[in-house]
């Protein structure tokens, strides 16, 4: 069994004096939403999308990370893994080096037949993360909205967040690789692979059946 609680990530959640400007309607970005489970969250977590399937094997990765270090993860995947034969998708390119992220940038109509070297690592936001991170987004989340917090579509995003953690902060992250293909509806063409990948992996026995 499996413990869950819901965070609901809301549009008054933020911080005063600052309010919601008339007409917005659009979440406030992915760091909005890990501030919003801060009450839930006191060790080592993950952070994933929840319409992306990833697969096995970068879950067991970031398992195996938190049993023996106390460093910021990045769980990327081969490039290749992630793209579509149905058309161009867009993708966070990452530089690594020693094993550490020292950029992600955002690569935009990336073909399924591309130029790019096999060995090219892509984020899919799937991060580990430490509770002290929670401090970083509290503090950056204020200063977006002084900048920011008047648009009706600005966003407060957690790659952008680690980047700059990165580049002024010297911070750490460890980049880890997952061996499995990702899974994604980019285009309404994909989803009879995606289904027909999960059905696979029921058959084999790597996943459970549901009713």
């Amino acid at each position: 069994m499996i413990d869950v609680e819901y965070a609901f990530q809301e549009l008054d959640k933020i911080p005063a004096p600052y309010t919601i400007p008339e007409g917005r309607v659009k979440p406030w970005g992915t760091g909005h939403a890990i501030l919003c489970a801060r009450e839930f969250i006191d060790s080592p977590f993950a952070v994933i999308n929840a319409d992306d399937f990833y697969g096995r094997s970068g879950y067991a990765e970031l398992a195996k990370h938190f049993e023996t270090s106390n460093e910021t993860c990045l769980v990327g995947f081969k490039l290749n893994n992630t793209v579509t034969e149905n058309g161009t998708v867009s993708r966070g390119i990452c530089a690594v080096e020693n094993g550490y992220l020292k950029k992600v940038t955002e690569t935009h109509e990336i073909p399924a037949d591309n130029d790019f070297p096999e060995d090219t690592i892509a984020s899919m936001n799937m991060w580990g993360l430490m509770p002290s991170i929670f401090d970083v987004l509290e503090i950056g989340f204020e200063k977006f909205l002084a900048q920011s917090g008047k648009e009706l579509k600005s966003e407060y995003l957690l790659p952008f967040i680690i980047d700059e953690m990165i580049q002024t902060k010297g911070e750490k992250v460890k980049v880890l690789t997952a061996t499995d293909k990702w899974y994604g509806v980019t285009y309404k063409e994909d989803k009879p692979s995606v289904v027909n990948a999960i059905a696979d992996y029921c058959k084999k026995g790597l996943y459970p059946k549901f009713d």
